[in-house]
């Protein structure tokens, strides 16, 4: 958790850091919401973007133990409170592109953030994650080859899609 946690932040920092040069309106080809608006809604999507992808270890842990019926239920879980969310805001508040993300984006990391907490607490307590049973000296080879992977997904991607890319042009 804690080296996914830092590769998030890490991440985080650099998008809002980019954030800054970044024309939103330029990228998303609409005039109708203003930059500033349009630059909360990515920053709050992208935050809850890096939690998601932080608390989606409970998902792998749960399918590692043969828990698939978990990781579902917490899926099912997620997909209703949005529905709920996204009636919610449609029927009781102002338009506003900004809640409607807040509801669809945050409505994962939510509902993991809870499960984590609950599961970890319960039925995972053999496999609670403990700062004590970090090895450090594992990092740089981890991240070594959680780097070559990236690369090569990413290589895999442009092979793949590059017609798409060209026929687009």
């Amino acid at each position: 958790y804690g080296l996914i946690a830092m590769i998030s932040l890490g991440l985080f920092l650099i998008f809002y850091a980019s954030s800054f040069f970044i024309d939103f309106q330029r990228v998303f080809n609409t005039e109708l919401l203003d930059s500033r608006s349009l630059k909360a809604v990515a920053i709050t999507v992208f935050i809850f973007f890096c939690m998601e992808f932080t608390l989606k270890i409970l998902l792998s842990v749960l399918q590692a133990i043969q828990l698939y019926a978990f990781a579902d239920v917490i899926g099912i879980v997620a997909q209703l409170l949005g529905l709920a969310g996204i009636y919610a805001v449609s029927n009781y508040t102002e338009p506003s592109l900004y809640y409607l993300c807040l509801v669809y984006a945050g409505k994962m990391p939510l509902v993991l953030f809870f499960s984590t907490l609950i599961l970890f607490s319960t039925k995972l307590k053999d496999y609670r994650p403990s700062i004590n049973l970090v090895n450090f000296k594992e990092i740089a080879p981890l991240l070594s080859l959680g780097l070559n992977f990236f690369l090569n997904q990413i290589l895999y991607l442009i092979f793949t899609q590059s017609s798409v890319i060209l026929i687009a042009q």
